[in-house]
């Protein structure tokens, strides 16, 4: 009986050891530990390894702490090892919500491109990056408009704040505000009167007009203000707005009678 015992247990061990990924003979959790090296190679190669092998539910909190190391290289590689993490669940993304409060920028920045790079469609997830909208930090901003585009319908709950940010003194955060409102689509409507506010304002960078031209068309391409307003811009514009207002108005559908 002893030595059954024996065997089946080393059989469960044999299996749990050959079912477990591993990267040069080595599992997640294993090479997590070096990732506190002080060895910058070793750390490194670490990371290169999470990247194969995709982090885990205890290996992410750890790559999130170094998203505060002072070398771009290193920061680069752990936002991709986080990007191939296999978070499935509101409870999984649960360490990079919370890393949204820090104060170090570089994470912040990070933790937005992670969400919308794993499309971590999740209440707490929209909650965190409409908070991020009003970071003092424009980079954090423009990843957080961005993250929530990527997001879809699953922002609704962030139109007002993205309506908000379409007047912030950035082009560039303006531009990503509204088309993040465009991505979300026909939940986005009480953002019509802003675009096309937006396309019409003859002092407004080209690119921004361009894009609410193309985000008009996707929040309401059957509704007969966004249309005249696409033609108004075709008619009266020239350029990069000319040519954003026709192929935006090709994505148009027939306007109910």
């Amino acid at each position: 009986i002893v030595v059954l015992a024996l065997i089946v247990a080393g059989f469960c061990w044999y299996v749990s050891t050959a079912l477990t990924p591993s990267y040069h003979g080595k599992t997640a959790d294993e090479w997590a530990e070096e990732l506190e090296s002080e060895d910058r190679e070793k750390k490194s190669r670490a990371i290169s390894a999470l990247i194969n092998l995709g982090p885990n539910k205890r290996t992410i909190p750890k790559l999130i702490e170094l998203l505060q190391d002072d070398e771009e290289v290193l920061r680069q590689k752990i936002l991709i090892a986080l990007m191939n993490s296999s978070i499935n669940s509101e409870e999984g993304v649960k360490p990079i919500v919370a890393a949204m409060k820090d104060n170090n920028v570089a994470v912040k920045r990070g933790c937005a491109l992670v969400l919308a790079s794993i499309r971590a469609a999740y209440p707490s997830v929209v909650e965190c990056l409409r908070t991020g909208l009003s970071d003092p930090d424009m980079s954090v901003r423009r990843e957080c408009a961005s993250a929530l585009g990527r997001l879809g319908k699953a922002s609704t709950a962030a139109v007002p704040d993205l309506i908000k940010t379409c007047s912030n003194a950035e082009p560039t955060i303006r531009s990503v505000a509204a088309s993040a409102l465009g991505q979300i689509g026909g939940p986005a409507e009480s953002a019509i009167p802003v675009l096309k506010k937006m396309l019409d304002a003859k002092l407004e960078v080209e690119y921004v007009r361009v894009i609410s031209a193309h985000s008009l068309s996707k929040i309401g391409p059957e509704k007969a203000e966004v249309k005249e307003a696409l033609l108004q811009a075709l008619s009266f514009s020239l350029g990069p707005v000319r040519k954003g207002a026709s192929e935006a108005i090709v994505r148009l559908k027939p306007i109910p009678v």
